[in-house]
């Protein structure tokens, strides 16, 4: 949860990225050894490549420790800090977006996810090796050092193939989600497990989700969302969405409820398709209140809002692209067990 502290008068960038949650602690040396822990051993940098990070104000020293680290391992290493943008999927600067194309390895470490934007895509077509990291901070950077992607990798092939040999997904938690999904011919995503080595492959780092595009217009039912919101947070009081036909018709609860329908009411019908299904398969994330780490603890899935253009089989773009985070769910697949109550029966 990107919570901001109290800052009387005009805060300087130092004061505005230690007013995130998890940064308290920041240690430039521990966070510029993960860096090259991800440029090396995720994103497999070469000699000859060229590095390009950026950041903005909530993210600023993450990304020089970043720079630092990839000084030494490749030709060229650049960082551009922009301005913080209100929310997931909204489009960078065109300036920026070109400069994205002139890169090997982009790393995204932002307030507002770029991963389901058209200056990412675009990136990814010409080749970029791209890791997402929508909201990082220090403290979710030390779990990350933890964890076995090895071992994540694994669970998150197994769980691949099932949601790509399933024709139908129905979900139930005891908070009142009840939902169908259809998934006919459609293919998941997510076995990459935070290892992008091949020219255009991209995703988000710390990883551990399998997720995939319901086929469009044909989920119905309803999902509770009680522990994030792209772009809102941590939710305090759950989220109720309704879901007709592949669109959320109605969308009740409390404070986070408001924003969610404040944000996607001016965007247009597309900001209301349900873009994405999807697992977490990672072991050492833990639920704090951002979406980048949430999604991918195991025992959750999510279901998104918005753009699905970036992910496989998906034909219907949006400005926006906001995950809803919902714990221990009972999922079925053409009718069997998967999971019981957050447990992967696998």
């Amino acid at each position: 949860m990107t919570k901001k502290i109290k800052i009387t008068g005009k805060a300087t960038k130092k004061e505005l990225f230690y007013s995130v949650e998890g940064n308290k602690n920041f240690d430039f040396e521990t966070t510029k050894n993960y860096g090259k822990k991800v440029l090396t051993e995720n994103l497999g940098i070469q000699k000859n490549e060229k590095v390009l990070i950026i950041t903005d104000e909530t993210t600023s020293l993450i990304g020089k420790a970043f720079l630092n680290a990839g000084k030494s391992l490749c030709k060229k290493t650049e960082l551009i800090e922009m301005k913080s943008l209100p929310f997931n999927g909204m489009e960078p600067e065109e300036k920026i977006a070109k400069e994205m194309l002139k890169y090997n390895i982009i790393i995204l470490p932002v307030n507002s996810s770029l991963s389901h934007t058209k200056a990412r895509m675009h990136a990814s077509r010409h080749g970029a090796r791209i890791a997402s990291m929508p909201r990082l901070n220090y403290e979710m950077i030390k779990r990350d050092l933890k964890a076995d992607y090895t071992k994540i990798k694994k669970l998150s092939l197994q769980v691949k193939n099932l949601l790509t040999k399933a024709d139908l997904a129905e979900v139930k938690t005891e908070l009142g989600t009840d939902i169908s999904i259809p998934l006919k011919d459609m293919k998941a995503g997510g076995s990459k497990a935070g290892f992008y080595l091949k020219a255009g492959q991209w995703g988000n780092i710390p990883q551990g989700e399998v997720y995939i595009v319901p086929e469009e217009g044909k989920s119905n039912g309803k999902f509770v969302v009680d522990a994030s919101m792209g772009t809102i947070g941590k939710v305090e009081t759950p989220i109720e969405i309704t879901v007709k036909k592949g669109f959320a018709t109605k969308i009740d609860g409390g404070e986070e409820a408001l924003k969610l329908k404040k944000l996607i009411k001016p965007l247009g019908k597309n900001a209301r398709n349900l873009a994405e299904f999807a697992i977490g398969t990672n072991d050492t994330a833990k639920i704090i209140g951002v979406v980048l780490e949430d999604e991918k603890v195991l025992g959750t899935a999510h279901l998104a809002l918005g753009n699905s253009t970036s992910m496989t089989g998906g034909t219907i773009y949006s400005e926006i692209h906001v995950d809803g985070v919902f714990t221990k769910p009972t999922i079925w697949l053409d009718g069997k067990l998967f999971m019981e109550k957050g447990k992967i029966l696998i």
